[in-house]
């Protein structure tokens, strides 16, 4: 990818191959991410194609899920809530209310995107290394407050803001934490070059 420097002042523009390039390599990486994680649910999910080693030793889906679930119990649990789980994906709350955490719940398609923009755009591999567990810590904890705020707005009986659901207001929130992390990714890395 070619950048803007003081020494470079050509613009970049839509029809350049460049832009292209990089989109096209951003999209192959996206979908790389978003369907190589279709395909490895399918092949951990039972009934589906199932492999059972495949389940046992590369399954980071239910990773997530058992991050993403049992730090909103230890939150609400501190909290003062009584928290029960009868099955791997389910979540009560004092035993009245309660969310299935499934797959489309995991964020994997902004987690595709973010990991498409980080190897996609220049920088170096301990710096993209870096910035890829970021935005990965950020993307999961934007999940666990909203199962937390999920739970607790059913207990409590809340409505969600201009009536969008949960899965809306993670989408705005967490794209928008995305772009914003982007945009510091883009201006420490383009200010390493220049400088």
């Amino acid at each position: 990818m070619q950048t803007i420097t003081k020494e470079n002042k050509e613009q970049t523009v839509i029809t350049s191959p460049v832009v292209w390039k990089y989109v096209l390599q951003f999209l192959g990486w996206f979908i790389l991410f978003y369907w190589g994680t279709e395909i490895i649910w399918g092949l951990t999910t039972p009934h589906h194609y199932y492999i059972p080693w495949l389940n046992h030793y590369f399954n980071y889906i239910m990773l997530n899920r058992v991050i993403v679930l049992e730090s909103s119990r230890k939150i609400l649990e501190a909290s003062g809530y009584y928290m029960f789980s009868p099955q791997p994906d389910v979540l009560t709350i004092s035993g009245e209310y309660g969310i299935i955490l499934n797959y489309s719940c995991l964020g994997f398609a902004i987690i595709s995107f973010w990991m498409a923009f980080v190897i996609t755009h220049h920088g170096s591999w301990w710096f993209k290394i870096i910035w890829a567990i970021i935005g990965l810590a950020i993307i999961i904890v934007c999940n666990i407050a909203r199962v937390c705020l999920v739970l607790l707005s059913g207990l409590e009986h809340w409505s969600l803001p201009f009536r969008l659901d949960h899965h809306t207001w993670y989408n705005i929130i967490t794209y928008a934490a995305i772009i914003v992390l982007a945009f510091f990714y883009n201006y420490f890395v383009t200010k390493k070059r220049i400088q």
